[in-house]
């Protein structure tokens, strides 16, 4: 059904995490559960105008804006960036099980800024886990030596 909606020209867009239920309605009217773990009776707080439909509205750009778009053919498009070499490279030490300490010894940067660079891969992606980042980058080609400079397993 979604795909039919991109061919009937909506824009629809994907993604993997979400912090909560949500409708709006022509930015005029929300509804979202007032309990979310609630499996009967479904009870839901209807927003109108005011300032936590702005922010309603705001959190749902959000998230559309980090999705992927779905094509007309159910597709999701991924329009990836570039992953810079440094990032790859953490990634693909992390990957063959290096810890962010011998990470950091090997490339020649502090432990912190090991950190912090997949902290920021990973809010990037949109990857609550380290695991989860991991998966990304092997569906994204990083680990494989697509969409960037091949990350070679003799450099280990």
């Amino acid at each position: 059904m979604p795909a039919s909606c991109v061919a009937q020209g909506q824009h629809v867009s994907v993604t993997d995490r979400l912090p909560i239920k949500l409708v709006i309605v022509d930015r005029r009217i929300a509804l979202l559960p007032l309990d979310p773990e609630r499996e009967t009776e479904p009870v839901a707080l209807v927003v109108h105008r005011t300032g936590l439909l702005t922010a309603l509205g705001s959190l749902f750009d959000l998230h559309f804006e980090r999705g992927w778009p779905l094509n007309a053919s159910g597709v999701v498009e991924r329009d990836e960036a570039p992953v810079a070499a440094i990032d790859r490279e953490i990634v693909a030490l992390l990957h063959v099980g290096l810890t962010d300490a011998a990470i950091a010894r090997r490339l020649g940067m502090g432990h912190r800024t090991v950190q912090r660079r997949l902290h920021a891969l990973m809010d990037e992606v949109g990857a609550a886990t380290r695991f989860r980042l991991g998966w990304y980058a092997a569906r994204a080609g990083w680990l494989d030596g697509k969409n960037g400079n091949p990350v070679s397993p003799q450099h280990f």
